[in-house]
C-alpha cells in the first residue's frame, strides 16, 4: 500500500495513509453479503477466462500459420522481401492474393478490367 502511494505522488504521511487505508479497506462496511461478493467474484473472471480463450486461439493460429505458409508456392518469393517473417508475409498474400495474371506486366496478363 505504501509503495503505490508513493508511485502516485504521495511525499508525507504515507505510512499513516497506508494503516488508514488498510483499516478503511478491511472494515465489514467495505464487504457485501457473501453471496454478492461470489457473484461479483464470477462477473470479473468471466471476461478473463474469455481473454483466455482469445489467447489460446491466437497461438493455435500462429502455429498454425507457421507450418502452413512456407508450403505455400508463393512463399519463398513473399518470405525474400526484407522484413518479412511467415506470419506477416501470409497476412501480405491474404492481402494481395495469388493470381499472378492481376498484375500488369507478369508473364501471363489478366483480360479482366
Amino acid at each position: 500500500m505504501e509503495a503505490a502511494l508513493q508511485r502516485a505522488g504521495r511525499k508525507r504521511g504515507i505510512t499513516a495513509e497506508a494503516e488508514r487505508l488498510r483499516d478503511v479497506l478491511r472494515d465489514d462496511y467495505a464487504h457485501q453479503p457473501p453471496l454478492v461478493e461470489d457473484a461479483l467474484g464470477q462477473h470479473v473472471l468471466a471476461p478473463l477466462v474469455q481473454s483466455e480463450a482469445a489467447c489460446t486461439a491466437a497461438d493455435d493460429l500462429t502455429e498454425a500459420v507457421e507450418e502452413a505458409f512456407p508450403q505455400h508456392p508463393d512463399a519463398e518469393i513473399i518470405l525474400s522481401f526484407p522484413g518479412l517473417g511467415a506470419q506477416l508475409g501470409a497476412r501480405v498474400l491474404a492481402g494481395i492474393g495469388d493470381d499472378k495474371a492481376r498484375f500488369a506486366g507478369t508473364a501471363t496478363t489478366s483480360t479482366r478490367p
